[in-house]
């Protein structure tokens, strides 16, 4: 077997830009409104919420780091969608966890969707091969879903709750009285992502729900730190037969106020040939791709924390889990 070391590791969320956010006039009413509160499960799909489409209810992993939505295509013929090709000269692509990649070629269109009591007038959902999605879920929901909410991800207790995002800034940690924030910035796919510093270098993070552990791409750690997933002194975890399966790599996420203790990062290759290094408002990112950052903040770290994403304001508050006032 491999050898498995628990690494301890400082996280930081880092607010590298100061920059003035054009408040609108702020609501008379300041008091969230939550619209919905559905269950959190954690299983080895990542995070996992209920959901109700044509009818029948179903479970979808929940990938807060990227924009699109995605089914399989067993369930998008068993549950009666609407499947269509996707337009020619239109190329979408879907990778797993270590930036395998499968080429997409339909759509699919749910009439019926909703979150809980929240109906959603329709869905629509890229159609992925059966053999990348687990069979205990139907695909994956990303932030298309969630662009009128609020969404808090609040682990520890398994909840799932979303908000209207009309309240006065600054006023959605009701969990607790001392939180940190930074601001999010939008892809061009309409993904969500943020700069973190890691190992005294900025680069740009994503919270990815769908995954079990932090990952961040090797051409990014050449580039910056000058090793790989091949170098001598990177950890390893093996299967039943010897064979490697991961690599890991302990890094340093330091800010005053949070840390989270005993993490590690998976080492994993780069995204794609036309995805190149480049540095964007002083973090390290890639240009020639989009929706793709370096660095995926896994369930190692998230479930350490409790996440409140505001979408109007492009604020991203977080506490550690279990705070309280």
């Amino acid at each position: 077997m491999g050898k498995k070391i628990a690494l301890g590791v400082s996280l930081v969320f880092i607010a590298l830009f100061s920059e003035t956010l054009l408040a609108a006039a702020e609501p008379k009413d300041c008091h969230l409104k939550r619209h919905a509160s559905l269950d959190l499960a954690e299983d080895p799909t990542g995070l996992v919420i209920p959901v109700i489409i044509e009818g029948s209810e179903e479970r979808m992993v929940l990938e807060a780091g990227d924009w699109a939505s995605y089914i399989a295509e067993r369930d998008a013929h068993r549950l009666s969608l609407h499947v269509r090709p996707l337009p020619r000269g239109v190329d979408v692509q879907n990778a797993d966890a270590r930036n395998n990649t499968v080429q997409l070629q339909a759509m699919a269109i749910a009439k019926r969707f909703a979150f809980g009591n929240i109906a959603l007038s329709g869905a629509s959902f890229y159609v992925v091969p059966n053999k990348t999605v687990a069979a205990n879920v139907i695909g994956s929901v990303g932030m298309n879903m969630f662009a009128n909410f609020d969404i808090e991800i609040d682990i520890a207790n398994r909840k799932f709750n979303l908000y209207s995002p009309e309240h006065c800034p600054s006023s959605v940690v009701y969990w607790s009285a001392r939180y940190d924030s930074v601001p999010i910035r939008v892809g061009k796919l309409g993904e969500l992502y943020f700069p973190m510093v890691l190992n005294g270098k900025a680069i740009e993070a994503t919270l990815a729900t769908d995954l079990a552990v932090t990952t961040l791409t090797t051409d990014v750690t050449r580039w910056l730190f000058g090793f790989d997933a091949n170098s001598a002194d990177i950890e390893t975890s093996a299967d039943a037969d010897g064979r490697t399966t991961a690599r890991y790599r302990a890094m340093q996420l330091r800010a005053e106020g949070l840390d989270v203790l005993n993490a590690k990062i998976e080492l994993v290759k780069r995204p794609a040939d036309y995805c190149h290094i480049t540095s964007r408002s002083g973090a390290t990112g890639y240009e020639g791709c989009s929706g793709v950052h370096p660095l995926r903040l896994g369930l190692n770290v998230l479930r350490k924390l409790h996440v409140y994403v505001a979408t109007k304001e492009k604020i991203l508050y977080f506490t550690l889990a279990g705070a309280a006032n």
